[in-house]
């Protein structure tokens, strides 16, 4: 990230803004809060609303989670964000998902190849995840 991370501790700072460490927290438990959050908690209400707008977005919906991880995979191939990439990618392509139907890569021809340093977690190729026509439909 281009600006200084946030405090990883609230203390010293408003109650209000210890309460949103506290649910942003509680979100990412058992995990501590990763840079985004400690980039965001710079102005705690944008960190407060996106905390709430992803915690939806991963309990309240009715959308099985393999294919929300494969949407974000989607998403991070036209951004090009290796950042989303190497965390949801292997997620999406963990075999035995739900969305293994989708294997047919002739409708997404025009989605742009992701850079080649992309590599899933522990630096193995992406190819290596299982689920390779899910992979070409996401790297083509």
């Amino acid at each position: 990230m281009r600006l200084p991370y946030a405090p990883q501790s609230p203390e010293g700072l408003s109650a209000d803004t210890q309460e949103i460490y506290s649910r942003i927290a509680a979100r990412r438990t058992p995990r501590p809060l990763i840079p985004l959050d400690l980039t965001l908690l710079h102005a705690p209400q944008v960190a407060d609303g996106y905390n709430s707008f992803v915690g939806a977005l991963r309990s309240k919906t009715i959308l099985h989670a393999d294919f929300l991880e494969l949407s974000i995979s989607r998403i991070a191939v036209l951004n090009k964000a290796v950042y989303e990439w190497n965390i949801h990618a292997p997620l999406a392509l963990t075999p035995g998902s739900q969305h293994q139907s989708c294997s047919s890569s002739s409708h997404y021809h025009h989605l742009p190849k992701p850079p080649k340093e992309v590599r899933k977690p522990g630096d193995r190729p992406a190819s290596e995840l299982g689920n390779e026509p899910l992979l070409l439909i996401l790297m083509r």
